[in-house]
């Protein structure tokens, strides 16, 4: 195990919607962090509370090392307990094309399937705040993904 207060900055990049303990991820960048010392993190979130449980689900079909999306106000909620003073944040939407999506996480045609009827199904609320769009076949052609960077300090 190394030493505290070491680094100035620590950087994490579209890693921590695969933590399953996140809050102990954080100690450790804390703990590794010098007094003043910044965190900065790019992940990506789900646009509200309300649509997690559907995000989450859509996110493993793809990839099942996917563990759980977190709005903005969880993230700083558990930087808070964490220790971390929240700096600033911003949410960078990504419109991403489906078909690109899943070529990039190697899906099988069974998980295309399942991901396009969950598109398909999705009520307004989901396709609204995913940002769905569909092909006049009623195919998915992309979808929104924002993600959250954002500057924490010890």
């Amino acid at each position: 195990m190394c030493s505290s207060d070491l680094f100035s900055l620590v950087v994490s990049r579209h890693a921590p919607h695969h933590f399953h303990r996140l809050a102990k991820f954080l100690s450790e960048v804390r703990r590794v962090l010098k007094p003043g010392g910044r965190f900065v993190v790019a992940d990506q979130i789900s646009p509200s509370a309300e649509i997690e449980g559907w995000v989450d689900r859509w996110e493993r079909t793809r990839d099942p090392s996917h563990f759980r999306q977190r709005t903005v106000a969880e993230w700083k909620e558990v930087a808070t307990v964490a220790g971390f003073s929240w700096i600033e944040d911003q949410a960078v939407p990504y419109e991403l094309p489906f078909d690109w999506w899943v070529k990039q996480a190697g899906c099988a045609e069974q998980a295309v399937q399942e991901l396009q009827e969950q598109a398909g199904t999705a009520d307004d609320v989901v396709r609204r705040e995913m940002g769905i769009k569909f092909n006049t076949s009623g195919g998915v052609l992309s979808f929104m993904e924002p993600m959250m960077v954002a500057r924490l300090e010890r």
